[in-house]
């Protein structure tokens, strides 16, 4: 069986990439495949490229993977191999260049139905092109998304609905996580439109049936509406309010509960504002947000339990308002994973990436244990293993301590005195309304990443060379750099 995650709009994108790396860290139930869908009529949208780019870097990290403990344990293929060669399942239900009035073929109309589509679209609604998103009007991503989605002949649907089929006719329940935004254009018009299809069609199947979790966040950010032209069709963060409380009750007064096994309600008391602003395209990339990482550990909830016989709304609370810390999270070993990673990652970004390069690129040997025992010995070529798992473990490594500090820095909207879950200060810092990796890292900050039974003092980067340097590699470890990978990220987490 495998699972299945859905991530509808630019909000949706930001809850897979939350969900990516909590499969990098080892947070998913058990080993089974976990497949990914961008629905964005953006196709272009900066959350969704930046979400394309780390599932396509964390599938060439997989690439001659050699199994740890947790790191990179679950396998995210792409739906449709012929169709997405470079990794990312994405679809989108319109052409580039079309608008609203074109796709409903508005001219071929009969006369009574183009007088009801003049009376509920305005002339600037059926105008706007579709391919930057549907700007807040959930309206208008309805009628898109009820006419596009197609289940029977068109691909991802095509091939996620043979996937689910096989696992009902293998006897097991299927589990399909749906992340959306309540209050924006996209999210809000294709959670409830994909949900109410896939249910309809599980509904056919007497034993099995399809499980539906949804993960709607409510208000979490907000923008400076002033920053876009008001000539052009655009979501205006005041709206958000007023749009969440007409969604609640449509999903109220149209039995949402029945349709969904479980439905995780998220949104935050204060909104951050986002550093910039766009109608669409790769300008509209809003940094990551804590609120993601919760409807991340939602989805992993849902995979962890039978929810078959559940119908429920379920909440999360924070201790204390404006802040966030691991306690609150709902997860038990959270914090040790999330921290684990953030570790191995500093240490191999800061020290053993740097030696390995200058190792291979002046040709002289060195004489480090752990470098003797886990290269030189199983004579391993470095230029052959730069080419593979070397060099993409660097680039996942530098993504997820960028997406950490990230969601470390929303919490508040504040550099300084904000380090509840982690002090990313020796590896990251703030500059042009943006956090950015430092070029050096100050390395006396490793001893400050710690899970819980760890002890400050006896966990620095000195302790984990010197771990580094008793451990030996597997005897039948393969030619490649994995045993020395899983070895290191195994030891930053001791």
């Amino acid at each position: 069986m495998s699972y299945y995650a859905i991530g509808i709009g630019g909000t949706g994108a930001k809850c897979l990439e939350a969900l990516i790396h909590l499969c990098a860290a080892g947070l998913m139930p058990d080993n089974k495949n976990l497949h990914l869908l961008f629905v964005d009529s953006d196709r272009s949208n900066g959350n969704g490229t930046r979400t394309g780019n780390l599932l396509k870097c964390y599938q060439d990290c997989r690439t001659n993977y050699v199994g740890g403990e947790n790191l990179f344990k679950t396998a995210i293929p792409p739906l449709n191999q012929d169709a997405d060669k470079n990794g990312s399942n994405s679809w989108s239900p319109t052409e580039i260049g079309i608008n609203l009035e074109t796709f409903v073929g508005r001219n071929r109309l009969p006369t009574e139905f183009g007088y009801l589509f003049d009376t509920l679209f305005s002339p600037n609604e059926a105008k706007t092109v579709l391919n930057e998103g549907f700007r807040g009007r959930p309206s208008i991503g309805s009628a898109v998304m009820a006419h596009a989605v197609d289940l029977d002949t068109t691909d991802p649907w095509k091939s996620l609905k043979s996937r689910m089929k096989a696992d009902t006719g293998e006897g097991r329940s299927p589990k399909v996580m749906i992340f959306g935004s309540i209050f924006g254009g996209t999210g809000a018009s294709g959670f409830p439109t994909i949900s109410r299809l896939l249910h309809n069609w599980a509904e056919g199947f007497d034993e099995n049936p399809l499980q539906i979790g949804g993960t709607l966040l409510l208000p979490y950010f907000s923008f400076d509406g002033g920053k876009i032209s008001d000539d052009e069709l655009h979501v205006k963060s005041d709206d958000f309010v007023l749009n969440t409380q007409g969604a609640l009750k449509y999903y109220h007064q149209q039995n949402f509960h029945e349709i969904m096994n479980v439905i995780y309600l998220l949104g935050a008391d204060e909104q951050r504002e986002m550093p910039s602003v766009s109608i669409g395209g790769g300008e509209q990339e809003n940094p990551p947000h804590w609120l993601e990482l919760c409807a991340a550990l939602a989805a992993v909830d849902f995979y962890s339990k039978d929810n078959s016989k559940q119908h429920t709304y379920k909440l999360l609370a924070r201790q204390k308002p404006g802040n966030l810390e691991w306690s609150d999270l709902p997860h038990a070993s959270v914090k040790r994973d999330l921290l684990q990673l953030a570790r191995f990652s500093f240490a191999y970004l800061s020290t053993y990436y740097p030696m390995l390069k200058d190792i291979e690129t002046s040709g002289k040997k060195h004489k480090a244990a752990w470098y003797v025992n886990f290269f030189h010995y199983k004579n391993i070529n470095l230029s052959s293993r730069f080419e593979h798992e070397l060099e993409h473990i660097k680039t996942y490594c530098e993504k997820y301590l960028l997406w950490l500090a990230n969601i470390q820095f929303y919490v508040t909207g504040v550099e300084q005195g904000t380090k509840d879950l982690i002090d990313y200060s020796s590896f990251a810092y703030f500059s042009g309304n943006r956090l950015h990796l430092r070029d050096k890292f100050d390395l006396s900050g490793f001893e400050y990443i710690l899970p819980s039974d760890m002890v400050r003092g006896k966990n620095n980067l000195d302790n984990l060379w010197e771990k580094m340097s008793d451990e030996r590699p597997p005897r039948d470890s393969n030619q490649n750099a994995w045993a020395f990978i899983n070895t290191l990220y195994r030891q930053s987490g001791r």
